[in-house]
């Protein structure tokens, strides 16, 4: 993975090259939990997201998405 842009203090767009395409990853409540929005079929009007993880070092939970060209995640 790659940054390519910080968005704000808590998320990032990142380039990755094992999918060769551009995400959003942002930091998530502990609690929250989004495998039910990962496991959605895709849409082209709901936002796709691939992952949520912790980072090892900071100990802060991730959600990795799909970039979009505009408005936010809600």
């Amino acid at each position: 993975m790659q940054v390519k842009h910080v968005l704000c203090d808590s998320a990032f767009v990142i380039y990755h090259e094992d999918f060769r395409q551009e995400f959003v990853i942002r930091q998530i409540p502990d609690e929250e939990d989004i495998m039910k929005w990962i496991d959605l079929q895709t849409h082209t009007n709901i936002t796709t997201a691939f992952d949520s993880f912790k980072d090892e070092m900071s100990g802060a939970h991730f959600s990795m998405v799909e970039s979009n060209s505009g408005g936010n995640i809600f």
